[in-house]
């Protein structure tokens, strides 16, 4: 039971698909939630943009669910933490108008702006100052684009915000970013932790047009009366900075870099899928084939890898198997039913192997342009083997950043696991055993939301610091990988490295 009576603590999560509101209280327990749709446009293949408005007003709605149809206290609101989809691009004019919906994440317009990069910068300079690559999710790109494609856009504004910090200036009127997000923007100095000039001279951004960045827990604003009389959150209300939503989902999950956390990877499997590792000093992989950023907590960063095809090619393959002959569709099977069928092939899939570059891929080959592939099927193989491939080629996909942290001199003893492929007692078993580390699933799963709330908490002095909210905290039981099929796996890795390379550029 939360303390009757006592201060709350708000935390909001702009997502791609929704708008989430996560309270917690005083002991870092939650205590309501509430949700709300926002829609993505694609007006062009492989272009994707959301109206900021439509944000704000989810925003507005998810808030009256809190308050009215949950019933919670507004005045018990003490402080609010903002996090949500990272790398947007909001352009804003003189009066804070939108001049055009915002290039979210998933646009990919951007590659010829990203082939300037690469040819302007070299690739050595880029990662040691931003610790990234360029690819066409960065704001950087967004930027470059629209001053290429729109130049009366650009000339009209006066500042641009990440997702996230255009409801930050809804709610307060403040222009600020945090850290986390900014140094996925590719104009940021990871090492001092703020925009880097070097860069900004190089791909000629005003910095004028640039948020001030703040550390997560920093007051930033308070809420104005215009927003309180819309969203419900009392005026004067502090909103911290917060941080960018891998960020706030890992804190949420209990890595805030803390003595504990070290040798500690997180593996979030689910539409997606991420690995992610917390580091006491900035670590950087100079071919760029992770993502290295600075975390939520002050003088920690992490390196993070990331796959595009996680849940989403189980999804795939299940209805790709559920075509019949001239069109007729038959029944999708339950996933327990595939993922049944597909313990029962066994370990590498009887001989299938499957390279789930669905949607292009990013760690480690960074490359837009490749693509997924069956591998060794044979007559007799059957629905079971082609599912068992796919979990165990999503494994691989995940193998591959944990490869590239060790090469960087990373040392993990644990994973974690989280999300849907947590989920699945099959998949769980397979990343054990191909990352052939022992592992540990969450006993209760919080999200981004969870982690801005934690922010808005300590930033408000309810904790005094990351740790004590995170203070008490547990994980399930350790799982050891099994020797035998560790051994196995490590076998049929060898051969899926092979893939990429020999069916590159066919």
């Amino acid at each position: 039971m939360s303390p009757p009576g006592g201060p709350l603590f708000l935390g909001i999560d702009l997502g791609t698909s929704r708008l989430k509101l996560q309270v917690i209280d005083t002991r870092a327990e939650p205590v309501a939630e509430a949700a709300a749709p926002v829609q993505m446009s694609i007006p062009q293949p492989g272009w994707a943009e959301q109206q900021p408005s439509e944000w704000w007003s989810a925003l507005v709605d998810a808030c009256r669910d809190l308050f009215v149809q949950d019933s919670l206290e507004p005045a018990r609101i003490a402080a609010v933490g903002l996090t949500g989809q990272m790398h947007g691009a909001v352009f804003l004019g003189r009066g804070g108008e939108a001049l055009r919906p915002s290039l979210i994440w998933a646009d990919a317009r951007t590659t010829e702006q990203v082939a300037q990069i690469r040819h302007d910068v070299p690739l050595a300079n880029l990662t040691r100052i931003t610790g990234n690559a360029p690819n066409t999710s960065f704001t950087a790109t967004k930027i470059m684009w629209v001053r290429q494609h729109e130049p009366d856009v650009l000339a009209r504004t006066s500042m641009v915000l990440l997702p996230k910090d255009y409801l930050r200036y809804r709610l307060t009127g403040d222009y600020a970013t945090d850290v986390s997000d900014a140094s996925a923007t590719l104009l940021f100095d990871l090492n001092k932790r703020t925009w880097s000039e070097d860069l900004l001279d190089a791909f000629d951004i005003s910095r004028a047009i640039l948020p001030e960045v703040h550390e997560s827990k920093v007051l930033t604003g308070c809420i104005t009366a215009e927003a309180s009389r819309a969203t419900g959150i009392p005026e004067g209300v502090p909103v911290v900075a917060g941080g960018g939503d891998a960020e706030c989902g890992a804190l949420g999950l209990g890595l805030a870099g803390s003595p504990k956390d070290e040798g500690v990877l997180l593996s979030n499997l689910g539409t997606s899928g991420q690995i992610f590792a917390v580091t006491n000093s900035p670590q950087v992989d100079s071919l760029g084939r992770v993502h290295s950023l600075c975390h939520v907590v002050e003088r920690r960063w992490h390196v993070m890898g990331a796959i595009l095809s996680g849940g989403v090619a189980l999804s795939w393959v299940r209805n790709l198997l559920n075509l019949g002959g001239q069109g007729q569709v038959y029944e999708a099977p339950e996933y327990d039913t595939l993922t049944t069928e597909a313990a029962l092939a066994g370990i590498g899939a009887g001989g299938v192997l499957f390279l789930p570059y669905l949607l292009g891929e990013r760690t480690p080959h960074m490359d837009p342009d490749a693509s997924a592939a069956f591998v060794g099927l044979r007559l007799h193989h059957t629905r079971a083997n082609m599912v068992r491939a796919v979990m165990e080629g999503v494994a691989f996909a995940l193998r591959d950043g944990l490869e590239v942290l060790r090469e960087m001199g990373i040392s993990l003893t644990e994973v974690r696991l989280v999300g849907g492929g947590a989920r699945s007692p099959l998949w769980r078993q397979i990343q054990r055993d191909v990352f052939n580390l022992p592992v540990r699933v969450g006993v209760a799963e919080h999200g981004a939301a969870y982690g801005a709330a934690l922010l808005a908490a300590v930033g408000a002095q309810a904790f005094e610091s990351v740790d004590g909210a995170l203070a008490g905290k547990s994980w399930g039981e350790i799982s050891q990988p099994d020797p035998e099929a560790a051994a196995e796996y490590e076998k049929i890795y060898t051969r899926y490295r092979q893939l990429y390379p020999a069916l590159h550029g066919i």
